[in-house]
């Protein structure tokens, strides 16, 4: 409103107690309904992208192929605006706000984190790697730029999936490596940011420990260590997955060789099985 005052010309200038009452006369209470149909128009926008503008689905004119925007017979756009423009879920005036990146976010993750648990029993066979949520935003502090992914700007998370029906049981959004290991706590022995969010979401997802009752996590090279696969495996958890084979403990007895060979026995595997806990084994 101050900017609004100051840029005023002319000789019919409002008062200030006059623009304030515009704005407030202009402005509507804001109904619940109304949240989730904006929402619910943000994930259409993710199911059914385009190229152009997130202000082109109210397009009243079509455009090439991509027909008139249908947005409008749910919600306006100045009102989808407004509505977006004031929506917060947490106290920026909070101490957590100068060390969270993701406090902006935070209750909506906490309470989609509660919602998958409760609606899913835990399985004994789980998958953990990490997702991409697009985003190319500026003002988005989580960004990051992952080359080998589709999209390669966005907001990274850490999932924790069934392996059977990629059921998400847990999700954790990256911020940065020195903020997970404070989170972390002493427990984790690989302070690799990968290995250690592996055995975080772990601990998080899994029941206590009880006797005769084991789980598998699949994990790619990315997230298996042998410091991490010791800490599951206390925790009557067994890790699976590839490996990086200059990971500190890797035995070099089955590593490839630098050269390839001439030849290459067909149908041939070479194993090893660690003399100290009979459980691990790596294959090559």
């Amino acid at each position: 409103m101050g900017a609004k005052f100051r840029a005023q010309t002319g000789d019919n200038q409002l008062t200030f107690e006059q623009i304030f009452a515009n704005e407030k006369r202009l402005h509507k209470k804001i109904e619940a309904h109304e949240i989730l149909q904006c929402v619910g128009l943000l994930l259409a926008r993710m199911l059914c992208p385009h190229t152009r503008r997130l202000s082109d689905h109210w397009a009243t004119s079509s455009v090439g192929a991509i027909p008139v925007g249908s947005f409008s017979r749910f919600l306006k756009r100045d009102r989808f605006d407004r509505i977006m423009r004031y929506l917060h879920f947490s106290n920026n005036a909070a101490p957590e706000a100068a060390t969270d990146k993701a406090w902006k976010i935070r209750p909506i993750v906490d309470t989609l984190q509660r919602t998958f648990r409760s609606g899913y029993q835990t399985p004994p066979i789980l998958s953990f790697d990490e997702a991409m949520v697009p985003s190319r935003g500026h003002f988005n502090p989580m960004r990051q730029i992952v080359k080998d992914k589709p999209h390669h700007w966005g907001t990274k998370l850490f999932m924790t999936c069934c392996a059977q029906t990629a059921y998400c049981l847990w999700l954790e959004v990256y911020c940065e490596k020195n903020e997970q290991q404070a989170s972390s706590g002493p427990t984790a022995a690989d302070d690799n940011s990968g290995p250690a969010a592996t055995l975080r979401n772990m601990n998080a997802v899994l029941p206590p420990k009880q006797d005769g009752v084991y789980y598998a996590v699949v994990t790619d090279r990315f997230y298996t260590s042998i410091q991490s696969a010791l800490q599951l495996l206390k925790r009557n958890v067994y890790s699976v997955g590839t490996i990086q084979t200059n990971k500190k403990g890797f035995p070099p007895v089955v590593q490839e060789k630098s050269k390839r060979p001439k030849d290459i026995p067909r149908r041939t595997t070479k194993s090893i099985v660690a003399k100290s806990v009979p459980q691990m084994s790596a294959m090559v």
